[in-house]
Protein backbone atom coordinates (compact mmCIF):
# COMPACT_ATOMS: atom_id res chain seq x y z
CA UNK A 1 0.00 0.00 0.00
CA UNK A 2 3.04 2.31 -0.45
CA UNK A 3 1.23 4.13 -3.51
CA UNK A 4 -0.89 5.75 -0.79
CA UNK A 5 -0.34 8.96 1.47
CA UNK A 6 -2.29 8.20 4.70
CA UNK A 7 -4.15 11.18 7.16
CA UNK A 8 -3.96 9.23 10.50
CA UNK A 9 -5.94 11.13 13.13
CA UNK A 10 -5.77 9.73 16.78
CA UNK A 11 -6.24 10.82 20.45
CA UNK A 12 -3.21 11.84 22.73
CA UNK A 13 -3.57 8.92 24.51
CA UNK A 14 -1.46 5.76 25.04
CA UNK A 15 -4.37 3.39 22.52
CA UNK A 16 -4.37 6.45 20.27
CA UNK A 17 -0.17 6.59 20.34
CA UNK A 18 -0.14 3.02 19.69
CA UNK A 19 -2.40 3.31 16.58
CA UNK A 20 0.42 5.40 15.09
CA UNK A 21 2.73 2.56 15.88
CA UNK A 22 1.00 0.21 14.24
CA UNK A 23 -0.20 1.97 11.22
CA UNK A 24 3.44 3.35 10.91
CA UNK A 25 4.74 -0.48 10.59
CA UNK A 26 2.45 -1.32 7.25
CA UNK A 27 2.26 2.41 5.42
CA UNK A 28 5.47 4.39 4.47
CA UNK A 29 3.55 7.49 3.56
CA UNK A 30 1.81 8.69 6.52
CA UNK A 31 0.79 12.03 8.22
CA UNK A 32 -0.07 11.93 11.65
CA UNK A 33 -2.55 14.20 13.88
CA UNK A 34 -3.05 14.09 17.24
CA UNK A 35 -6.41 15.28 19.32
CA UNK A 36 -7.73 15.59 22.59
CA UNK A 37 -11.65 15.52 22.73
CA UNK A 38 -14.33 18.87 22.09
CA UNK A 39 -13.63 21.82 19.02
CA UNK A 40 -9.63 20.58 18.80
CA UNK A 41 -11.15 17.43 16.79
CA UNK A 42 -12.82 19.68 14.39
CA UNK A 43 -9.30 21.98 14.48
CA UNK A 44 -7.48 18.88 13.35
CA UNK A 45 -9.96 17.72 10.85
CA UNK A 46 -9.36 21.51 9.43
CA UNK A 47 -5.99 20.73 9.30
CA UNK A 48 -5.84 17.40 7.36
CA UNK A 49 -8.18 18.45 4.83
CA UNK A 50 -6.48 21.93 4.14
CA UNK A 51 -3.26 19.30 4.13
CA UNK A 52 -4.90 17.11 1.46
CA UNK A 53 -6.74 19.86 -0.63
CA UNK A 54 -2.81 20.91 -0.90
CA UNK A 55 -1.69 18.03 -2.05
CA UNK A 56 -0.89 17.01 -5.58
CA UNK A 57 -1.31 13.07 -5.02
CA UNK A 58 -4.06 11.57 -6.42
CA UNK A 59 -4.02 8.26 -4.37
CA UNK A 60 -4.97 9.49 -0.47
CA UNK A 61 -6.22 6.63 1.98
CA UNK A 62 -8.03 8.13 4.69
CA UNK A 63 -7.87 6.59 8.11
Amino acid sequence: MNNYKVYHMSHTDLDGYGCQMVTNRYFDNIKFYNSNYGREINERFDEIFSDINNENNEKILYS
